[in-house]
Parts: structure tokens; C-alpha cells; sequence
């Protein structure tokens, strides 16, 4: 990872069975207690920052184990908690449905021969959602030390796919495709 991202995922081919995998996850995370709460599930490895180090923007790790012909196929997603992400989904659809109407207003104001007040609200709503994207910005750099935390957990396991439409493809028919799909790295 070049620079943090908001929501940062990965495609990690590991060459051993799931068992081993997730025993090995497992153990990282006992070690480093002190920082994570975790949960480890037959095909799942969650993990969050403890509370004493907890902040607004902490992040989570949430990696999803499937079998794979050559191994085990690690699916995995690092971001903001999701009452955050939701939080900021919904002011952001809030601020630009609130733009718009602004906007519908303004052009109702300016087809009557009125002053266009409203153009402010769309102003300050562009804005608005401006600062919700630097603010996202601003918790990802101050988020960045504890996301490092969370990347040793898979770090060394494997290599990070490039190619994930040809890892993907070799996946047997009882493992859903779905759930790896738009798993390679990509900048959130």
C-alpha cells in the first residue's frame, strides 16, 4: 500500500489449507491482544482496535477465508468502522439531495424573474460535501498508524493478486464467486 486509502481491500493467494491460515491469523492476534479485539470464525477473521487505543476514526479488518485449488484465497477489507461509513453515506446523499433541490429552486426563482437566493443553499451544500470528503481524508492520515497495526496481521501470509479475474476464475463451483468479486487492491 503506496498511501492509506479509506477503504483499502485485497486479494491475498495463500499456499496452505484454510485451517492453517486462519490458526496462523489467530495466533498473530493473541499475540498482539493488547491492541485488537477480535473474533475468529470458521471462514471469517475480524478484527477492531481495543478501546484503551480506540479513536473516532479506527479502523477494522475484515477478512473472508475461502478454499482455493492452490491454497486458501484471503478476501480481505480494511476501513473506518461502519456506523461511520454510514453516518457518512447519509449526510453526504443528505447534502446532495438537499444541492439539488436548491438547485431546482434556484432555476424556478431565475425563471420568474426573481433574485436566485437559493443559489446559496447549492453553494453551501457543494461545500458541505467537500468537507465530508476531507474530513474522510483527514481520519484516514490520522488513522494510518493503527491500519499498519492491522496489516501485520496478514502480512507474509502471501502475495497480494494483481491478477484477481484469473485467481478468481480457478475457484471451485461451491465457492461463491460473489464474495470474492472487486477484491484486488482498490483505492477507496
Amino acid at each position: 500500500m503506496q498511501r492509506p486509502h479509506l477503504r483499502p481491500r485485497f486479494l491475498i493467494l495463500v499456499p496452505a489449507p484454510l485451517e492453517e491460515v486462519r490458526a496462523t491469523m489467530a495466533e498473530r492476534l493473541e499475540a498482539a491482544q493488547d491492541r485488537f479485539v477480535f473474533r475468529v470464525r470458521s471462514q471469517a477473521v475480524l478484527a477492531w482496535i481495543k478501546p484503551p487505543a480506540q479513536r473516532f476514526w479506527s479502523p477494522s479488518l475484515d477478512t473472508l477465508l475461502r478454499p482455493h485449488p492452490r491454497g486458501t484465497l484471503i478476501v480481505g477489507r480494511m476501513g473506518p468502522q461502519l456506523s461511520l461509513m454510514s453516518g457518512y453515506f447519509f449526510v453526504t446523499f443528505g447534502l446532495a439531495f438537499l444541492t439539488v433541490l436548491s438547485l431546482i429552486w434556484t432555476s424556478v426563482q431565475w425563471s420568474l424573474g426573481e433574485s436566485p437566493h437559493c443559489v446559496i443553499g447549492s453553494a453551501l451544500g457543494v461545500v458541505g460535501i467537500a468537507g465530508v470528503w476531507v474530513s474522510s481524508r483527514v481520519g484516514v492520515w490520522l488513522a494510518r498508524d493503527q491500519m499498519a497495526w492491522l496489516a501485520e496481521i496478514v502480512e507474509g501470509l502471501g502475495e497480494i493478486q494483481q491478477d484477481e479475474a484469473a485467481i478468481l476464475a480457478e475457484l471451485p463451483p461451491s465457492v461463491p464467486k460473489s464474495a470474492a468479486d472487486g477484491a484486488a487492491i482498490a483505492p477507496g
